[in-house]
């Protein structure tokens, strides 16, 4: 019986490093076409700006935003799901709205925020290669999706879109801009 046991354990020890390969394989892949990427925008330095106090939601539209989402959506890294801040949305309200008005005044991201839960999903029936026969789908912290969701809805006048520009906005494409 022992033998057996130990047999099992070092089959789990071997697979366990097996995965732990194939993880650090698909990180590598994955993240490849960032490596030696430089940002485009250089590091903007504050001094000159106008000092204007940011605009904070109301309890009201953070009720309105937590409604609005999507109960089947997956849950991420803060293990925070969509269908329980849409079921709870009224009671939930103000603490999100806490934490969102703080991450505005404080202009800080959170990190747990910057972190999705990525998962290889294969392209082809039967992978070959993880290289080219994976493809990486990612979930995001739904909190992080109701800070951007917030931040649109309270920048959306700033952010005007030029009348010559057709793709990526509502009712327009870029077949629209050839004609």
């Amino acid at each position: 019986m022992e033998q057996v046991n130990l047999a099992n354990i070092q089959t789990i020890i071997m697979s366990t490093e097996n995965l732990f390969t194939i993880a650090e394989k698909l990180q590598d892949v994955f993240t490849g076409p960032w490596n030696g990427f430089t940002p485009l925008f250089p590091f903007i330095n504050s001094e000159g700006l106008p000092e204007v106090a940011p605009r904070l939601p109301s309890i009201g539209q953070m009720k309105m935003i937590l409604k609005s989402l999507n109960p089947r959506k997956a849950t991420g890294v803060d293990i925070i799901s969509a269908w329980t801040l849409k079921n709870f949305a009224g009671e939930l309200a103000v603490v999100t709205h806490d934490f969102i008005c703080t991450s505005i005044l404080e202009c800080k991201y959170p990190d747990l925020y910057k972190h999705a839960v990525a998962s290889p999903v294969p392209k082809v029936n039967h992978p070959e290669t993880i290289e080219t026969d994976f493809r990486q789908t990612s979930v995001l912290p739904v909190l992080g999706k109701v800070l951007e969701k917030v931040q649109k809805l309270l920048n959306k006048d700033a952010l005007k879109v030029e009348e010559n520009q057709h793709g990526f906005s509502n009712d327009w494409s870029t077949v629209s801009a050839l004609v």
